[in-house]
């Protein structure tokens, strides 16, 4: 498989100012919710996943899914997983929010959050 890589250089390119998607440029607060948001799609996945393994094992004469500190694990992830979505989409749509002069909010600190909170998260 040949794979060609070539670099354009465009000088003078006329872009309409209608164009644009946004009037300000946004920092990182656009990828740290970008990455809650991934995190807490990463952990439905491991719910999804603990939760079919402990239905399947089987210790002690019987199913993982019947003791109650793996049922406690499961909920605590479960948990974790749906306040780290609400958090990520909260700030996404106040981020989609625009301030008195049409400018978008600035919610860098929200966004900090979200990205702290997800690491707490997965350490759960």
């Amino acid at each position: 498989m040949n794979i060609y890589l070539c670099i354009a250089y465009i000088k003078t390119t006329a872009i309409q100012k209608e164009k644009f998607l946004q009037k300000k440029q946004l920092n990182f607060s656009t990828c740290r919710v970008g990455i809650g948001a991934s995190v807490a799609t990463q952990l439905k996945h491991f719910v999804a996943t603990a939760t079919e393994r402990n239905s399947r094992l089987t210790r002690f004469g019987r199913r993982l899914s019947e003791h109650p500190l793996m049922q406690r694990k499961v909920w605590r992830m479960a948990v974790n997983a749906y306040a780290c979505e609400s958090m990520a989409y909260m700030t996404a749509f106040q981020m989609d929010q625009e301030d008195e002069e049409g400018l978008p909010k600035d919610c860098s600190v929200e966004a900090a959050i979200v990205k702290v909170s997800m690491c707490v998260c997965f350490a759960c």
